[in-house]
């Protein structure tokens, strides 16, 4: 009794334990590819350690794919694929919490007719989509989406939010990051003359005026890839760097890295840990990102080697591996002590 006394303190304390877990999501437009890995979760092998890569899709309805944006609540892959003038939607699936693998359902086709280059989810589920050919950003709320992915009518198209047309500060956009509040882009061309990175008010489906924007920096005359901390923005740069600046806008861009050698898309998996892919040395990098006061350059440490590496995302999952199993572990002990008392 006294050992199964001891089981279930174990195990009560375990299922308390509060790890998150994921997988990170690399494009390769070079090979027509997505690729995952497991994210290395608290007491496994260090982050340090290059990650077991894994083909999630490699097939006739990716011809060049781009940016990548992730719904963890409702477990669905973005992909904007340039050349088909699509984005793609996945709805992804763990196959069990010891695997490590994933399945899928799909693709289907969100958006058309877009020759999106880079892609954001909002807190809510809207997807934010920057087009470059056609200088704007657009946007197609989360129900409309469902209605796509399920196969349903769709409920709404998507709508501009900003347009060089409408006099905003969108120069052949590039990176977008939408947090429910606030949306941020890259801009790729005339960064020095109307923002390199360019915070506005985030409105699902009405056009927004100039008025409502703001540069934070104006440093660079391109930028890519961006991320959202819970209090900063990352972004990658033409010059081999990557730069971090205060999501509020106070203070001055900090130098992440100035040693990459082709910078693109970067993500934060939520939990202290962004990811930055460099196209050119054919892997993806991961540090820590989540200080609010960032002071100077960070550590990269080697996570992933993809060739042609563009975007990343990282899909968070509800519970670490081996929760469940704890779950019925614990519900085993306490069914055994109460039936032995």
């Amino acid at each position: 009794m006294k050992f199964l006394r001891g089981l279930l303190l174990v195990a009560t304390w375990a299922a308390q334990v509060e790890s998150r877990a994921g997988y990170l999501f690399v494009s390769s437009p070079g090979n027509k590819t997505i690729f995952y890995a497991k994210l290395l979760t608290a007491g496994q092998e260090s982050r340090n350690e290059v990650m077991m890569i894994k083909k999630l899709y490699q097939g006739k309805e990716l011809e060049r794919p781009l940016g990548l944006a992730v719904d963890s609540s409702r477990g669905i892959l973005y992909v904007a694929d340039a050349a088909r003038r699509e984005v793609l939607g996945f709805r992804v699936y763990e196959d069990s919490v010891f695997s490590g693998s994933l399945s899928f359902d799909g693709p289907v086709t969100v958006m058309s007719d877009i020759a999106a280059h880079w892609l954001s989810v909002n807190s809510v589920g809207s997807l934010f989509v920057s087009d470059p050919k056609e200088g704007c950003i657009l946007t197609i709320p989360a129900q409309s989406l469902k209605a796509r992915l399920d196969g349903g009518e769709f409920k709404e198209d998507a709508k501009d939010v900003y347009s060089q047309e409408n006099d905003a500060p969108v120069r052949f956009p590039q990176g977008v990051a939408a947090n429910g509040r606030e949306l941020f882009w890259a801009n790729g061309q005339h960064g020095q003359e109307v923002g390199a990175v360019v915070r506005g008010l985030e409105d699902v489906g009405r056009s927004l005026a100039a008025e409502s924007t703001q540069a934070l920096s104006k440093d660079s005359e391109s930028a890519f890839g961006m991320c959202l901390t819970s209090s900063r923005l990352y972004y990658t740069a033409r010059e081999h760097s990557m730069y971090s600046l205060r999501a509020d806008g106070a203070g001055r861009r900090v130098t992440v890295s100035n040693r990459l050698q082709e910078p693109r898309g970067c993500a934060y998996d939520g939990d202290g840990t962004v990811f930055v892919a460099d196209r050119k040395a054919g892997r993806v990098f991961a540090f820590a990102g989540a200080e609010p006061n960032l002071a100077g350059s960070r550590i990269m440490s080697p996570a992933l080697e993809v060739g042609d590496a563009y975007g990343v995302a990282v899909l968070v999952t509800s519970s670490a591996p081996g929760s469940k199993a704890l779950t019925l572990l614990l519900a085993a002990c306490l069914s055994f002590v109460a039936f032995a008392q």
